[in-house]
């Protein structure tokens, strides 16, 4: 299946491939505070182990290609699984990211590391640089190696910088115990800060510490999806500032981010849906999040990196309940994901809610 895009923000939007019906209701549910709770991950050898308490790694942005002078913006990225634009004052001429923070393995393994990327990285991992392409940029997929111990948790630097209005960066790993994925937000830690090095000496020493995961976040998601994606909104804060929890307040405006409103919330994906057969409607449903103007719904085949399709729907007709999308698509079969992100004109994008497993079976 080709990429597709499909957008209903307005009504003369162009023909494609897939036939979009999109019936929008009106539920009302009654309101809950829940928490996640990490369901144990079995490894291929049968071992069950539970997950870690990571909320993901400092995001450094810079409106340059060289990670020079101050950031544009800095904020916690709970995956590193980018395919447009970073935030609405990111980008123009070039931009360049540091993640920085630790990395929390959940078995004793050797593991491989893909990044997938349209730009140049350089990738080190506790004092050792595992990839270097930073002069070398590219639209490929780098692999690399590395022996690690379970519950261990390892310095990780990831730069990245591209010249292209539209970033791709998708950060995975997998070892003879696990399945390819995207690394997971629990498996990440978050720097206090940004440490000033230059990016010519990626090897300088480090003097930040790791944020305890209690003292930076409550993760919020619905108690009855699988823990399999990134649930945490995206926290923006002042550069050189500890970084607070997500909460409902606004920020302080800084010299480089006003903060207008609060950032949207994390929509609520319902597993309601597990398989569907070919040619039948696939139907999604989701409780909307607070301060979200749109939805974009995020459809992804499992089997490749690229195939994916993206739908907008206008919050109003569904504030504070749930959100229904009914879609006819053309899905081949196989395993699929979906996932739903709020977004509005202040902020950008929210975090993307716990994807959902699905099959289109034949």
């Amino acid at each position: 299946m080709k990429n597709k895009h499909l957008s209903l923000a307005s009504a003369a939007a162009p023909a494609t491939r897939a036939r979009v019906n999109l019936l929008i209701g009106l539920i009302a549910v009654l309101a809950a505070t829940m928490t996640v709770i990490a369901a144990p991950v079995t490894g291929n050898g049968g071992g069950s182990v539970t997950p870690g308490t990571g909320i993901g790694l400092t995001g450094n942005y810079f409106n340059n290609l060289d990670l020079a002078g101050d950031p544009a913006l800095t904020r916690i990225d709970p995956t590193i699984d980018f395919r447009a634009p970073f935030a609405d004052n990111i980008g123009g001429q070039g931009v360049s990211v540091r993640w920085i923070g630790q990395l929390e393995p959940l078995f004793t393994d050797r593991y491989e590391f893909q990044v997938r990327r349209n730009g140049a990285v350089r990738l080190i991992i506790d004092g050792e640089v595992l990839i270097d392409t930073w002069d070398s940029p590219d639209n490929v997929t780098d692999r690399v190696t590395i022996d690690l111990e379970a519950f261990e948790r390892y310095p990780i630097e990831l730069d990245y910088r591209t010249e292209t209005p539209r970033p791709l960066l998708r950060f995975f790993w997998r070892s003879s115990e696990q399945e390819r994925e995207i690394i997971p937000r629990s498996a990440l830690y978050p720097a206090q800060s940004f440490d000033q090095r230059d990016a010519a000496n990626p090897l300088a020493e480090a003097t930040d510490e790791p944020i305890p995961a209690e003292a930076t976040a409550e993760p919020q998601a619905e108690a009855t999806a699988e823990l399999t994606a990134d649930p945490a909104t995206p926290t923006p804060i002042p550069p050189s500032a500890t970084p607070e929890p997500p909460t409902a307040t606004p920020l302080p405006p800084t010299a480089t981010q006003q903060v207008l409103d609060p950032p949207p919330g994390v929509p609520v994906a319902l597993p309601d849906l597990t398989e569907i057969a070919v040619g039948a409607p696939l139907t999604v449903i989701w409780q909307a999040a607070a301060n979200a103007d749109w939805y974009r719904v995020l459809i992804e085949g499992m089997q490749t990196d690229d195939t994916f399709v993206q739908l907008y729907v206008a919050s109003a007709v569904c504030p504070g309940q749930l959100c229904t999308a009914e879609l006819l698509l053309e899905l081949v079969p196989g395993e699929y994901t979906w996932r739903v992100q709020g977004f509005n004109e202040d902020n950008g994008f929210g975090m993307p809610s716990l994807a959902v497993d699905f099959t289109v079976l034949p």
